[in-house]
């Protein structure tokens, strides 16, 4: 299936989808659309039907900059609306925005767990 917005997006906070069904095509496409080589950050949302590791190493191999999501029940991207079945991505393209990314293997730790173990 053709991405949904095909047009790269420009500016210094870019978003864009992909309805690809295949993890690896679906973030191509993302790449593409958002610039990735000058992003700074990028946030992204996917449906729970992706291959996950695929799509993993996809955003990783992908995208210089960090980059963190989640998948969803669904994905929202104005103008689009509600989006199933897709990957969205917000992107970041200005040195004001940055990440820093923390692996968290459990939530039900991560609640437990004392600040000064995530400094």
């Amino acid at each position: 299936m053709a991405s949904a917005n095909p047009q790269p997006a420009r500016g210094i906070i870019r978003r864009s989808s992909s309805r690809a069904p295949d993890a690896e095509r679906a973030v191509a496409e993302l790449a593409d659309q958002l610039g990735a080589a000058e992003l700074n950050a990028l946030v992204f949302f996917c449906a729970p039907t992706y291959d996950l590791d695929a799509l993993g190493r996809a955003v990783q191999a992908r995208f210089p900059c960090p980059a963190v999501g989640c998948t969803t029940a669904g994905e929202i991207l104005s103008p689009l609306g509600y989006l199933d079945h897709s990957l969205v991505g917000v992107g970041f393209a200005t040195p004001e925005i940055s990440l820093a990314t923390q692996f968290i293997p459990s939530l039900a730790d991560f609640a437990d767990a004392p600040d000064e173990a995530w400094e």
